[in-house]
């Protein structure tokens, strides 16, 4: 579909105001890249915070430990002990469990009581602390040293490297609950894993991710680079800012804080200045176009439309179509002026070659009228006065010849006179002869006397005599009497196409066919013959007798049309109407 001129110019706004949407889309990528930049470091500066904190706990840990270096006496039965464990962790709020385990790994006493011959020498976070004799902090617990879901905090008793270990189970309620207290973004998450990916703490949910082990990417980036920043999907599946940090024990243990902040909050900022930047854009775009068109539409485009549907309408005939616009000065008032004037001398042309074309055709059919009637005189003067004049010298030679034969004349002398007037008589039979034959070729009298089929069938059987063509006429019983001019008209089409049908069509055979169809006579010549282009011009005389017989119907108000390929034959079509409306001359 071709591109009109106000489409091109809505391009054309398009394409100016393009740079400007790039730009700000371009500038919202970037303020959102530098937010994102800034919204990781924010949640790296809270996960330091809460691995300051954490650290904190591991530090009361160690503390408490030295405490009870010094305070235990080892050897003491167990409900000693117990006592005096259940005594200290009353002082502290950050621990479930607090005991002391054997070189063995055999429980020896804890804070909850007994819970007889456990034994833990299995224990990553034991063997830690057995063999470093630093502190060192476990995997995720549940149900053996604690009631609830923990880990184990442990430290081997500054003495021989046979002396017990000390160990402390941490509340992870309270470590979410510190959780909660850290300020962050709607949507936001910390998690506190282990080095198996055991979620440890959590918040919020705490109580349904605790002691999962799992294989996000979040997790996963976060034990792989232990400190850094990343964009990951959570536990939840959403799509957040992670900055995260390992806490390390002096035993080479390790926990990971993680802290989270969705994309869509952290991204809210720069989408929402995105959106409107764009809106705006749009607005103006929308607007800028909306006042482009109609400037366009009153200063040129309405008036180049109107050029366009003048000479739309031109080229279908319509010779009265004018722009409509007044002279503006510029290059498409003076087009539209153009336009108008050369619209007007064109139907000033075109009327007068109508004009003359009318002139010639009521000329035209005032001529044939004339040589009709000049047919039809001399016709008449042929066969009247020449005709009868040819039978009266005919008949004096008769009476002639039998006088001489009365006059009792030697044969010596009568056969000469003889000779002269059977000489004469052939004469005078062949003039009549040539007289009658040439009145009929005028205007055969059988027209006048019986009508247009007879005068047909007439002629049809003058080209079988003279050529030996096949020629019949099929004609419909209802083909009423007909006007003169009608008659004529319609006769000397047909002797027309006749003749060229003898002289040029090399057919064997053809057919009229004569009938009606609605308020219209209809006559049609049909031949076999080779048949010609029609759409090309053909030779000057069969050019002149096609026009010839077109302006004899149009002279009746009729029309004839010429229907042939080559090798396919012609048709002939003439349809008149039945009530002649003969061309007037115009003055």
């Amino acid at each position: 579909m071709p591109l009109t001129l106000r489409r091109r110019i809505e391009l054309l706004l398009i394409g100016v105001l393009a740079p400007a949407v790039f730009l700000a889309v371009a500038t919202a990528y970037a303020t959102r890249s530098r937010e994102r930049v800034e919204v990781q470091q924010e949640a790296y500066r809270v996960v330091t915070v809460a691995a300051a904190a954490q650290q904190q706990i591991t530090t009361r840990a160690n503390d408490l430990f030295a405490a009870l270096d010094r305070m235990l006496s080892v050897g003491q039965d167990d409900d000693t002990c117990g006592t005096q464990l259940r005594d200290i962790l009353r002082s502290t709020d950050h621990f479930r469990n607090i005991g002391v385990v054997g070189p063995d790994g055999v429980l020896i006493c804890s804070a909850d009581g007994p819970l007889g011959r456990l034994s833990v020498a299995d224990r990553q976070w034991f063997q830690a602390a057995r063999t470093s004799g630093l502190l060192t902090i476990g995997s995720f617990e549940r149900g053996a040293l604690a009631a609830e879901p923990t880990v184990i905090v442990a430290r081997r008793v500054s003495r021989p490297a046979d002396a017990p270990v000390l160990f402390a189970a941490l509340d992870l309620d309270q470590v979410s609950a510190f959780l909660e207290t850290i300020p962050l973004p709607e949507g936001s998450s910390i998690n506190v894993i282990d080095s198996n990916g055991t979620i440890l703490a959590r918040y919020p949910d705490h109580r349904r991710w605790v002691g999962q082990n799992s294989s996000a990417p979040a997790i996963t980036e976060a034990l792989r680079a232990g400190n850094g920043m990343a964009e990951a999907v959570g536990l939840d599946g959403v799509n957040r800012l992670y900055g995260f940090q390992t806490v390390s024990m002096p035993s080479g243990t390790s926990i990971t804080m993680m802290v989270g902040i969705p994309t869509s909050v952290a991204y809210a900022a720069a989408n929402r200045r995105l959106a409107i930047s764009l809106s705006t854009l749009g607005v103006v775009a929308l607007v800028t176009i909306v006042i482009a068109e109609r400037m366009t539409a009153r200063m040129f485009t309405r008036k180049i439309e109107n050029v366009v549907r003048a000479a739309r309408r031109l080229s279908a005939g319509d010779l009265a179509a004018r722009t409509g616009e007044t002279w503006t000065g510029d290059e498409i008032g003076e087009l539209a002026r153009t336009f108008d004037a050369m619209a007007w001398t064109l139907e000033q042309r075109t009327r007068d070659l109508q004009q003359a074309v009318e002139s010639l055709r009521a000329l035209t059919a005032k001529l044939e009228t004339v040589r009709e009637e000049e047919r039809t005189r001399i016709s008449r003067e042929l066969h009247d006065d020449v005709g009868q004049a040819l039978t009266g010298v005919r008949m004096d030679l008769d009476r002639l010849g039998e006088r001489v034969e009365r006059a009792g004349l030697p044969e010596d002398q009568r056969a000469p006179i003889n000779a002269k007037l059977v000489s004469a008589c052939k004469l005078v039979d062949s003039a009549l002869d040539t007289a009658r034959r040439v009145s009929r070729q005028l205007r055969p009298s059988v027209l006048d006397v019986l009508g247009l089929r007879a005068a047909i069938e007439w002629q049809l059987e003058e080209l079988r005599t003279r050529t030996g063509l096949s020629a019949e006429i099929i004609a419909d019983a209802d083909v009423p009497s007909l006007p003169e001019p009608v008659t004529v008209a319609l006769f000397r089409i047909v002797q027309e196409s006749l003749t060229n049908v003898m002289r040029h069509a090399q057919a064997s055979a053809v057919t009229v066919r004569l009938g009606v169809e609605g308020d219209q006579v209809v006559i049609e010549v049909m031949d076999n013959g080779r048949g010609f282009d029609a759409g090309a011009s053909a030779g000057a005389t069969f050019a002149l007798g096609l026009l010839g017989m077109r302006e004899r119907a149009a002279a009746v108000g009729g029309t004839c049309e010429i229907v042939s390929q080559p090798g396919e034959g012609t048709i002939v079509r003439a349809a008149v109407p039945m009530r002649a409306r003969a061309a007037e001359p115009t003055s």
